[in-house]
């Protein structure tokens, strides 16, 4: 089975996409595992039981978004044992299906965005046999191994922003690079923008392009458009956009189910 794995904490901004985002993957074949940085009855309130969350405990002297960031490599630990396993990032939603990973290699798609230096979480991927081997993976305790591995990482703990927000991918970059398995690097392309070629991105959000359609990187402040105190009209811009494409990539499908969630999260954060 194609498992993508993400990780969220109890950050509404972060929160806010998960039904969306799993929804996106599933539908194209890949069931989607979250690590979940918060507490379990919190998560079961906002979600039921429709996601296969697991926990990640909180570590002294690490930041919550440091912890819920790496854990990600970790997610092999809770796969089968003859799963793909890729990495993804909460935010980013599957437009079409355009990730087939050969099981014989490691493979990294879009290691050009970077310009070949670290390589991205989004989107690595393996077999889960494979990644336990190249992230050294020797117990199931994988809250004990997040930490075993931030301890040789100086820079998690660094007070500058861009130096401790890239700990996962230098850890990912470092263990991928140690090894000498076959590796198939699949670049993406780059707009005359910087940003990805067929990506629809809050940074420079259109809907027009010349070429297919891949992912979604998701505007924030969604959720407000159901909180009137917040509802200005900026988060207005940013959901009309939102609602412009899900309509335009999926014009046949009800986002009802959608709407009724953001509802209810909105009152309850």
């Amino acid at each position: 089975m194609r498992k993508i794995i993400l990780s969220v904490n109890q950050d509404p901004e972060y929160l806010q996409y998960i039904p969306l985002t799993v929804w996106s993957w599933r539908r194209i074949g890949w069931e989607p595992i979250i690590m979940y940085r918060g507490k379990f009855s919190n998560w079961h309130d906002l979600f039921g039981s429709k996601y296969n969350e697991r926990i990640v405990e909180s570590i002294p002297g690490y930041r919550e978004d440091t912890v819920t960031q790496i854990s990600r490599l970790y997610g092999a630990l809770v796969c089968g044992p003859d799963d793909m396993v890729m990495l993804g990032d909460c935010d980013m939603m599957a437009l079409s299906d355009a990730w087939h990973p050969d099981p014989k290699k490691i493979t990294i798609y879009n290691h050009d965005l970077t310009n070949y230096q670290d390589i991205p979480i989004c989107y690595a991927a393996m077999t889960r046999e494979r990644w336990i081997e190249v992230m050294g993976l020797n117990s199931d305790d994988y809250n004990s191994l997040i930490k075993r591995d931030l301890d040789t990482l100086p820079q998690a703990k660094s007070t500058d922003f861009y130096t401790y927000w890239g700990s996962d991918q230098n850890l990912l970059t470092q263990r991928i690079n140690a090894v000498n398995f076959p590796k198939d690097f699949i670049d993406r392309g780059k707009l005359p923008s910087g940003y990805a070629i067929g990506r629809i991105d809050r940074g420079d959000w259109k809907l027009s392009y010349d070429t297919p359609l891949i992912d979604c990187h998701q505007h924030r402040e969604l959720y407000k458009i159901y909180k009137k105190t917040d509802r200005d009209e900026i988060v207005k811009k940013k959901w009309a956009d939102h609602v412009a494409m899900l309509t335009m990539v999926w014009p046949d499908e009800s986002f009802n189910w959608y709407f009724d969630f953001l509802k209810k999260f909105a009152s309850m954060v």
